[in-house]
């Protein structure tokens, strides 16, 4: 009887589960579908985001690499100013095109436009800013120049370069010297920079004489000395080689005189005495 009672409790009481359990999906499960519906839907938009960024990208990159292969200056140009809102890079290249080609004004302007524009990274931004000053040379503004060479400022060592470039031109040649000094110890500074830097103040004083010179200086005064002593031992001999007949012919001159005289006196030679 009681196995009986505990198995009915159980039937009515799973009943009342399946029950409750078709109530809440009911209430519920449309909402459950449209979760996994939305989950599902998601991750096959965003697959099919990336393919297509991918291919965009694939396709800038083509229309750059074919503008930028055309031997044709005028041709690249065009190309370029065609593709030029397909991004910064498209931007920039166009701007260094057209200082290729010849137009200094427009590609400052272009630079000085993507450096005031606050929609692309600080990077570009301070890239075009510096390619705007180095374009108006001597002239470029030192506060502008000074902003880019602030430690930790991405183009640090370019702008500081430029800044010399503008100082000494102003006749601050001290001044500019130093900068260059600087960023030749500097321990970022980039070999073919460095290499730069070395060759501008080699042009601006006079270096000093490099061990390597000073030793072939020493060489060449060692082997000077050499050969003078060897000329001057020369000229001794040959003066001691001419002297030396001249003492004999002198000697044998006078015994002879003597010889004579000794003859004529009757008086025994100086052979006859040695004998």
């Amino acid at each position: 009887m009681a196995s009986s009672n505990d198995s009915f409790i159980d039937e009515v009481s799973e009943a009342l589960r399946r029950d409750r359990m078709a109530r809440w999906l009911r209430r519920w499960g449309w909402l459950v579908a449209l979760l996994i519906l939305a989950i599902v839907g998601g991750a096959g938009w965003w697959e099919w985001h990336k393919a297509r960024q991918q291919a965009l990208a694939e396709l800038r990159g083509d229309t750059l690499l074919a503008a930028l292969g055309m031997s044709d200056g005028a041709g690249r140009l065009a190309a370029l100013e065609e593709i030029a809102d397909q991004g910064v890079v498209a931007a920039l290249l166009l701007a260094a095109e057209r200082q290729q080609q010849g137009d200094a004004a427009g590609a400052a302007a272009a630079y000085r436009s993507l450096a005031e524009a606050a929609d692309i990274p600080a990077l570009y931004r301070d890239m075009a800013a510096l390619k705007a000053l180095m374009i108006e040379g001597t002239a470029a503004d030192r506060p502008a120049l000074e902003a880019l060479a602030a430690p930790g400022a991405p183009f640090r060592l370019l702008a500081l370069e430029q800044l010399a470039l503008v100082e000494i031109a102003a006749g601050e040649t001290e001044a500019g010297t130093a900068r260059l000094e600087a960023i030749l110890s500097d321990a970022e500074a980039p070999a073919t920079q460095q290499q730069r830097v070395d060759a501008l103040l080699t042009a601006l004083r006079p270096a000093a004489p490099s061990p390597r010179s000073s030793r072939s200086m020493a060489f060449a005064r060692l082997r000077t000395a050499r050969c003078t002593s060897s000329r001057i031992g020369k000229t001794r001999s040959r003066s001691s080689s001419i002297r030396a007949p001249t003492v004999s012919v002198g000697a044998r001159s006078l015994t002879a005189s003597i010889t004579a005289k000794s003859q004529s006196s009757g008086a025994p030679t100086p052979r006859e005495m040695s004998r």
